[in-house]
């Protein structure tokens, strides 16, 4: 298409960008990633009990970042279910 291609990963509850490629990285890179974490943005992979898990480890991507969502409206029980004590999504 004669296009440059960002591959990039976003959450509503984030308020923006997560993780995102560059125009600089390879083929291989934008095939096969979502790219790097955006500036700002803390992210770690966890288990099903939230505990970080080793890098080539299979989890769950947990997201922490300014002017992240502070909960569901009027939905404690689900807020809860999304987001831990120390903020992380």
């Amino acid at each position: 298409m004669g296009c440059e291609i960002l591959v990039a990963y976003r959450m509503t509850e984030a308020s923006s960008w997560l993780i995102i490629t560059s125009f600089e990285d390879g083929d291989v890179t934008l095939a096969e990633t979502v790219g790097r974490v955006f500036p700002g943005v803390e992210a770690k992979v966890v288990d099903d009990r939230r505990q970080e898990v080793p890098v080539g480890e299979v989890g769950e991507s947990a997201f922490r970042r300014a002017g992240q969502m502070k909960g569901y409206y009027n939905m404690p029980d689900k807020t809860r279910e999304v987001l831990d004590d120390e903020g992380w999504f």
